[in-house]
């Protein structure tokens, strides 16, 4: 069994939730639109020299990390980021490849094919208030590999402020949240949930789910055996 991480936005883990992983515009030219990147959990502790716990953690940093900047790149106006847990059985291991996007490996990033994903239960952790979309445009200026960025639709006004953020700002503004996102504190949203089996969220569940009086009314009646009353839709128009 292999765990993996993935850090993400708002929008994408409602899209996973509902949807389920697929084919997707990437964020990053180099990614494959095919595949899902993750941390390897095992690669990282050997990377870093951790105990599991150690590497798991350390994990969290890195999705975490990887969520800030796709919230910057994606314009997310959400200040929460989230990461995904998903356990790989030892009978799919060739299924994880690694990530050899940006011309070579650093050792402990991977990919999984999308409709692979989609076979296995995973935890979603949340981040609360560990993003803030003020800071995007300092965001994207300190990211290094910038040639790999998607064309992004910015004002000419937003161009013009990250041609002129120094190198000064942009190494303040990455010690301050490379510090602010170190052992982030992580709420557990849902535990072995499968993606694409939630098709409602659970912050409108209460409201969704309740059935309206109308629908009391008509199973009440249904139970005595009786028809229930026609619609009230106005003749000669649709249903508002």
């Amino acid at each position: 069994m292999v765990n993996l991480y993935h850090g993400t936005t708002e929008e994408n883990r409602k899209a996973i939730l509902e949807n389920g992983f697929r084919y997707h515009p990437v964020v990053w030219t180099c990614s494959d639109p095919d595949m899902m990147y993750f941390y390897n959990q095992d690669m990282v502790g050997k990377e870093y020299g951790l105990t599991p716990q150690e590497a798991r953690e350390r994990c969290f940093e890195l999705a975490v990390q990887s969520a800030f900047s796709t919230a910057a790149l994606t314009d997310s106006p959400s200040r929460n980021l989230f990461v995904l847990e998903i356990q790989i059985p030892d009978s799919h291991l060739s299924a994880i490849l690694r990530d050899e996007s940006a011309g070579d490996w650093d050792g402990f990033c991977v990919c999984v094919p999308s409709d692979v994903l989609n076979q296995f239960p995973c935890n979603i952790y949340e981040a609360q208030n560990y993003y803030s979309p003020k800071l995007s445009a300092l965001c994207i200026a300190s990211l290094a590999n910038r040639e790999y960025l998607s064309e992004m639709n910015l004002t000419e006004l937003e161009r013009t402020v990250i041609r002129h953020i120094d190198d000064t700002a942009i190494e303040t503004f990455s010690s301050i949240t490379g510090e602010f996102l170190t052992q982030p504190e992580l709420i557990l949203l849902h535990h072995n949930v499968r993606a694409g089996k939630v098709h409602q969220m659970e912050e409108y569940a209460d409201i969704q789910l309740k059935p309206s009086l109308r629908g009391q009314l008509h199973e009440k009646m249904r139970e005595a055996g009786q028809r229930p009353p026609p619609s009230e839709h106005p003749k000669g128009g649709e249903a508002r």
